[in-house]
């Protein structure tokens, strides 16, 4: 019999029983607004000042680079407008009116180097004005529930009227980190651009200095601003799990966003069913095969504090048979996650191929 997924998981839970308690240190840290979330639920962890409203420096430009993702061809040339020639406040990469880059490269620029003239650029080429861009990044917060900010610029240049917080800069970083090409892109060290226009190039490195030091970081952006202070939003992955740590105004940002990291890897620990993954087989009298796999047709996800393990259980309720034919995505049992009694969350299992019924001569020879 195929090896059951959701005995697996009730080992896991039964061996997180019997280890010896274990006290983690809450997180010290300097920033004065943090926040710790699941990436993969969203689900907020832990907390300092999280919805406080902050400066967010040059963290605004990963919402700035997800709206382009949404709306823009990463190949399209760009033409370097007025705006963004005249923005040389900050980190740059010196364009000017008349350049053609391609979004790709701007987008590397903004995100790694966190270039000001290229975000500017960006926006310009999407809307026209980065004024009213700022009224795309406002809609597309909305749209993610980032409901406690506000933008006025692209790159994060701290003017009156621009705010977020450390949790909706977490729920846009981990929106962003969905998009394939985001991904790749603020993982890596650094990335060459170049001008279309003219033989120049240019080889960029990423602010982030998380990823040099920090196991498991796979991005996101950095920010600084005198209003601001330092600021970080950091993703880590590690052993199937994924948090994202905000950090705003901080002195000392890659320490307080790598202690956030670590007291999520240390604390923490997650239930996991798969959507499509094959959870278990059922015998099918006469059916041929005379066995269906069964699969989740939604996955479960849950995270939960190691030292409350006790709290959570696992059930699954499946039918020990079933008559051929059996069609594909007949549901054929659940699987339920209880915390401390409550159903917490569920699944249907589903047939993941049809069983025919056999032919008459087969299964008299059975």
């Amino acid at each position: 019999m195929h090896k059951k997924a959701w005995l697996l998981l009730l080992v896991f839970l039964t061996a997180m029983l019997i280890q010896p308690a274990k006290s983690w240190a809450e997180p010290k840290l300097r920033a004065e607004a943090a926040v710790l979330i699941d990436g993969y639920t969203g689900e907020i962890l832990w907390e300092k000042n999280a919805h406080k409203f902050r400066h967010p420096a040059s963290t605004v430009k990963i919402l700035t680079a997800l709206i382009t993702l949404n709306l823009e061809n990463l190949d399209q040339k760009v033409v370097i407008g007025k705006k963004a020639h005249q923005t040389y406040v900050g980190q740059t990469i010196g364009l000017k009116e008349g350049d053609v880059m391609t979004v790709r490269d701007l987008m590397g620029a903004a995100l790694l180097w966190s270039a000001n003239d290229a975000a500017v650029a960006l926006a310009e080429h999407v809307t026209g004005d980065p004024k009213l861009f700022s009224l795309f990044m406002n809609k597309k917060a909305w749209a993610l529930g980032a409901f406690q900010s506000s933008f006025r610029n692209p790159n994060g240049y701290s003017v009156p009227g621009q705010y977020s917080t450390a949790y909706d800069l977490a729920l846009m970083a981990r929106a962003a980190m969905e998009q394939p090409f985001f991904a790749e892109t603020v993982k890596k060290n650094s990335v060459e651009i170049k001008w279309l226009n003219r033989e120049k190039s240019k080889t960029v490195s990423n602010t982030n200095g998380l990823l040099d030091f920090y196991a498991g970081a796979n991005g996101v952006k950095t920010g600084t601003t005198n209003a601001a202070g330092g600021c970080l939003v950091a993703s880590a992955v590690r052993n199937g799990k994924w948090y994202i740590a905000t950090v705003l105004g901080s002195s000392r940002r890659y320490d307080d966003a790598a202690g956030l990291l670590n007291y999520g890897f240390e604390k923490f620990d997650q239930i996991v069913v798969r959507p499509g993954e094959i959870f278990d087989r059922i015998k099918v009298i006469n059916g041929e095969p005379d066995y269906v796999e069964v699969v989740p047709k939604t996955g479960l996800y849950c995270s939960f504090l190691k030292d409350a393990a006790g709290d959570w259980q696992v059930k699954n309720n499946i039918v020990q048979t079933v008559k051929a034919p059996v069609r594909k995505g007949q549901v054929l049992g659940t699987v339920e996650v209880y915390f401390q009694g409550q159903l917490k969350e569920k699944s249907e299992l589903a047939a993941n191929n049809g069983v025919k019924r056999a032919r008459i001569f087969n299964f008299r020879n059975k």
